[in-house]
């Protein structure tokens, strides 16, 4: 009986051992999990929006608003070459022609309110006086057979293709002619925002410009640290103007800055448990300092 029970409590106590091994082991792996996939959704949310902003030049508004917790940019909605231009209308080349190329390319259809960039060499063979010249877009239709004499297209094989035809408000300069690049683009903001179960996230939207209001605003990634009104670089998302030598500007669309200092701070989903942690949700942070186009 007595060799029984010191058995038993031998079992009880390995197994215990046993049990505690294990739990530890499930807990790490769990933690470990937890952390990695807010590390994984948090880099690639960082990178998208340090893409976008590497877009934003310098030397023209496309930073319309910038705040220490949201900025408005001006987004590349697509590029094509103009084959026609007449005072109210511009004719895009078709998107792709019967010789395999691309000409044209929209992440999204354009509609009326987006800005249509041209590309204008001036009357002089130097870069000093090249410029971009942005005139709204008033409508965006599809159409075929547009600049049948371009030199761009092939008048037989090329004559079917779609392209776009934007109709637009103001003047285009004389200096601009067929064969220019078209970029357009088109209000969005980034921002940290608060949703309806309470946590932050990064959010994303786009500016109708039909009806002059923000599309509700979605979710990209998240969750992460509230906003901190008594010290705003602690932020969730901090954002930050900086000139060309790294230094802090206001917070102000003009003059445009040179670069712009992104910090972006998650929580994991759910509670970490691990030994060597303090339990809790684990916080991770980013650091970029993205430079625009045109800032050196």
């Amino acid at each position: 009986m007595i060799e029984l029970l010191v058995a038993l409590a031998l079992f009880g106590v390995v197994g215990t051992a046993t049990l505690r091994a294990l739990d530890r082991q499930a807990r790490f792996h769990s933690g470990i999990l937890a952390i990695l996939e807010s590390r994984s959704q948090h880099a690639a949310a960082h990178e998208a929006v340090a893409v976008e902003l590497r877009g934003a030049s310098s030397s023209s508004a496309d930073i319309a608003a910038l705040s220490d917790s949201s900025i408005v940019f001006r987004l590349p909605v697509g590029t094509g070459v103009a084959c026609g231009i007449a005072p109210t209308t511009i004719d895009l080349a078709p998107d792709s022609i019967a010789s395999g190329q691309s000409l044209a390319r929209f992440r999204t259809t354009p509609q009326p309110g987006d800005t249509a960039w041209l590309f204008d060499e001036g009357s002089k063979d130097v870069s000093s006086d090249d410029t971009w010249v942005g005139v709204p877009v008033t409508l965006a239709t599809r159409t075929t057979g547009s600049c049948p004499t371009s030199p761009l297209l092939d008048p037989v094989r090329d004559a079917g293709f779609p392209a776009w035809r934007l109709s637009y408000g103001g003047v285009v300069p004389a200096t601009i002619v067929a064969g220019a690049p078209v970029r357009l683009t088109r209000m969005a903001r980034f921002a940290l925002y608060r949703g309806g179960t309470g946590e932050h996230w990064l959010g994303f939207t786009e500016w109708q410009p039909v009806t002059r209001t923000w599309i509700t605003i979605q979710p990209v990634s998240g969750p992460y640290l509230p906003y901190n009104a008594a010290s705003p670089p602690a932020s969730g998302i901090a954002l930050q103007a900086r000139d060309s030598s790294g230094t802090p500007l206001p917070f102000v669309a003009t003059p445009a800055p040179a670069a712009i200092a992104l910090a972006t701070r998650t929580l994991t989903t759910r509670v970490v448990r691990m030994d060597g942690l303090a339990r809790g949700r684990h916080a991770d942070s980013l650091h970029s300092l993205i430079f625009a186009r045109n800032s050196r």
